[in-house]
């Protein structure tokens, strides 16, 4: 009897420390992640401040590689797609080359690959090279340039998703601490 009840003993204060070390553990993951993209996405939006200056087309194209198994329609495959772009640009009489579209951007997956129905391939097919377009340029080192600026959010790629998911599992791991904390200030005060 007294054996049963020590294993009961050993079970639930496993459970407690597993109900206790989750939230913790979560919260150092979302730190790490946090720690590493945030800086990125802080970056890529003070790119709304940097300076517009009229820029060239010089290289442009898109990869598509496939993965996956085919089947009778093509549906099997999966692909990803990444926009190779090289643009020309001038700076106080200076000339910049640069290949950088945004400071966060990153290949597009599409499930089928024989559909052109994707931002990339547009991009590719509507700005050919010499094609005139804007270059926003870092004003304190005018090496550094993008094409798209800011936080587009009626255009998220994989990216910005994973933020806006990272900031919901941020608020998933405070309630979660939160919760841990009045469990243990309720069981002092009732104590």
């Amino acid at each position: 009897m007294k054996e049963q009840n020590d294993e009961e003993n050993t079970n639930t204060q496993l459970e407690q420390n597993a109900t206790r070390i989750l939230p913790v553990f979560i919260l150092v993951v979302l730190v790490v992640v946090n720690i590493w993209a945030l800086p990125k996405y802080q970056e890529q939006y003070n790119t709304i401040n940097w300076d517009e200056t009229e820029g060239n087309i010089t290289s442009i194209g898109y990869e598509k590689v496939r993965s996956g198994v085919q089947d009778d329609d093509n549906l099997g495959y999966e692909c990803t797609f990444t926009l190779e772009v090289e643009y020309a640009y001038e700076v106080n009489g200076q000339n910049y080359k640069n290949d950088i579209y945004s400071l966060l951007w990153a290949p597009q997956l599409q499930d089928n690959c024989e559909s052109n129905n994707n931002w990339i391939v547009e991009y590719a097919e509507n700005h050919p090279t010499e094609t005139p377009l804007d270059v926003y340029v870092d004003p304190q080192n005018p090496e550094r340039s993008v094409l798209k600026n800011g936080l587009d959010v009626s255009n998220i790629s994989a990216q910005e998703f994973y933020a806006i998911v990272i900031v919901i599992c941020d608020i998933i791991a405070l309630l979660f601490i939160f919760n841990f904390v009045k469990n243990k200030i309720n069981k002092l005060i009732s104590a």
